[in-house]
């Protein structure tokens, strides 16, 4: 099996769909980044330690920007923030849009950039997704962990042997642009 580093953004983005990651790093096909996503990307750091504010235990201290490496996983980036507490470390992760609901493909980027941080910081209980709008307490399980580590191992599958993911077309490949490229929408 291939030893190929990863990201929690390809976590990310194979909870979303398979697809993504087989055309970002086997076909070498990446969405360009467009005006509004550069906008939307960048929150500002008041809201950042605005929403902090709002997580953050007493008796405790905020990283932000934190480089993070796993050589157990064979992952790298960059949580966004890390709060750390007498009850561990706990990762945040902001987004920069809406959202009524916990989204699973940003939980388990999350989970992701949670296991890096216990390598350096200890083991974490709990997580923050923070959207514009609310924040989230994530819980880390084994579970979520698990299914983590299973998507690092398909996705390194995948790039092994260069086939595309099984995948069914749904709602989101209307919006997609990707969909032009995709072997289950044609």
């Amino acid at each position: 099996m291939s030893e190929t580093w990863l990201s929690p953004h390809i976590v990310r983005q194979y909870a979303f769909c398979p697809q993504i990651p087989y055309m970002m790093l086997v076909l070498g096909k990446v969405e360009p980044v467009t005006d509004s996503m550069s906008i939307g990307k960048a929150l500002a750091e008041e809201e950042k330690k605005e929403m902090i504010n709002k997580i953050q235990p007493k008796n405790s201290k905020v990283l932000y920007n934190v480089p993070l490496k796993s050589e157990k996983y064979k992952m790298r980036g960059v949580a966004d923030a890390i709060i750390m507490s007498p009850r561990g470390p706990s990762v945040v992760e902001f987004k920069a849009i809406k959202s009524k609901r916990l989204q699973k493909h940003h939980e388990y980027q999350l989970v992701a950039y949670t296991m890096m941080a216990e390598e350096q910081y200890g083991v974490a209980e709990e997580s923050y997704l923070v959207y514009k709008n609310r924040y989230f307490k994530v819980k880390i399980t084994e579970d979520k962990r698990k299914r983590v580590k299973d998507i690092l191992m398909k996705v390194r599958k995948m790039i092994e042997n260069e086939e595309p993911p099984p995948t069914q077309p749904s709602r989101k490949c209307r919006t997609c642009w990707y969909r032009k490229l995709c072997s289950e929408t044609i």
